[in-house]
């Protein structure tokens, strides 16, 4: 087994047994607008609201996952994203994004509210062309550099369970892309789970990391 391998191994078993002991580690699933279930595992606060290092449990899950409607082209983050694949696969696409007059997309900025996203566009056309496409196994990290537009696309029936470290936070506010036409504004009520699905996505991460 090499370093990767083991580090990928302890991550998962320290992930199943936090969820295993999800009441005692006060444990959140809460919606997100990229289509995944958000579970905070350090500093007992939503993502949204991070202000330093930051680790979370992602899920998109074909069931519960409950994405914007439509959901953005791509986006960006205001920090350093390092994550590792504990079950499934995914496409990690990465876009380059750029200034046009007569571009058929618009530049949102993020900012958080109390447990909601909000994003509001900037008046800014840009072009968004992916650049590069990963698919992304189980026992796979990759990195997101700060500012780097991307997208996950999750694909299949089954779960996919990633582990998510953000650091390096530039001071700047995430952005997202969206087609010309889309309404100035939106926000995102980053909602808990109910009780049925939060026990639902707990159990299913126990099964799949086994």
């Amino acid at each position: 087994m090499n370093q990767e391998q083991a580090d990928w191994k302890e991550i998962a078993q320290t992930t199943r047994r936090l969820v295993a002991h999800a009441d005692a580690e006060d444990l959140v699933a809460r919606w997100h607008p990229l289509g995944f279930i958000d579970i905070p595992v350090s500093e007992g606060a939503p993502a949204a609201h991070r202000r330093s290092t930051h680790t979370t449990i992602h899920v998109w899950h074909p069931e519960f996952s409950r994405p914007e409607d439509p959901p953005d082209i791509c986006h960006s983050h205001g920090w350093h994203l390092d994550s590792v694949v504990l079950h499934g696969s995914f496409v990690n696409e990465t876009y380059d994004v750029e200034a046009s007059a007569a571009a058929p997309y618009l530049l949102y900025e993020v900012s958080y509210g109390s447990d909601a996203s909000i994003s509001r566009a900037t008046g800014r056309r840009v072009t968004a062309r992916i650049g590069s496409e990963e698919r992304l196994q189980q026992g796979t990290r990759y990195q997101i550099p700060a500012e780097l537009f991307h997208w996950t696309r999750a694909h299949g029936d089954d779960l996919v369970i990633t582990v998510m470290s953000s650091s390096s936070f530039t001071g700047k506010a995430p952005m997202t892309v969206r087609s010309v036409g889309s309404p100035p504004a939106r926000t995102y009520q980053r909602t808990p789970c109910p009780s049925r699905v939060q026990k639902s996505v707990f159990e299913d991460i126990l099964i799949r990391l086994a």
